[in-house]
């Protein structure tokens, strides 16, 4: 597709509940608000797609059911869209292979319902905001391939261990000595993709 769905066709879609968008060159989506029984939402494999610069707060205001989304390889995201912090509904965010992604907002606290959160292959995310200590539910940490950060995150001595310690269930996972993914690993992404 190369012009976005017509909003009218969007407004009928009221009982979709999962969505993926994959290999898409634009925001596609701008009547996305209308899609209120949404619980899970894919956005994989793009390399010119720029969520940060899409979807305004009141696209995503609306997704008052979606608990899960999932942002795989986005070569151009830079950082989460702004509009996402009012998706107080989120359960699960995984940030999957976002290579220009450079921070976790300070306003993730404001996902009031997140239990998991996966950063996975975003070498550029150095820190993690000290809000995120704010998160009670969030009881699932996953940060894997992030060289930087998962130094920062070393059990009590690295400088963001305090804003973790809480976390019941944390997972870091370095792999190879080159920082890069295993092919096995490589191998899992695409099924999930599929699946």
């Amino acid at each position: 597709m190369e012009e976005p769905l017509p909003e009218e066709c969007m407004q009928n879609l009221i009982s979709l509940d999962f969505l993926r968008i994959y290999e898409c060159r634009r925001p596609l989506l701008q009547g996305i608000r209308h899609l209120t029984a949404l619980k899970q939402l894919h956005i994989c494999s793009s390399e010119v797609f720029d969520l940060s610069n899409g979807w305004n707060g009141m696209e995503w205001q609306k997704l008052t059911s979606l608990s899960s989304l999932w942002l795989f390889h986005l070569l151009k995201l830079e950082s989460l869209p702004v509009g996402l912090q009012h998706v107080t509904s989120l359960r699960k965010l995984t940030i999957d292979h976002c290579p220009c992604l450079m921070a976790i907002p300070e306003w993730i606290c404001s996902l009031t319902s997140l239990e998991i959160l996966e950063i996975l292959e975003c070498p550029n995310v150095i820190s993690l905001p000290v809000e995120i200590s704010r998160l009670t539910s969030l009881h699932t940490l996953k940060i894997c391939y992030c060289p930087i950060l998962l130094q920062r995150c070393k059990k009590e001595t690295g400088n963001d261990w305090s804003k973790i310690a809480h976390i019941p269930n944390l997972y870091m996972e370095e792999g190879n000595s080159d920082g890069e993914p295993s092919a096995q690993q490589r191998k899992l992404d695409l099924l999930r993709i599929r699946d």
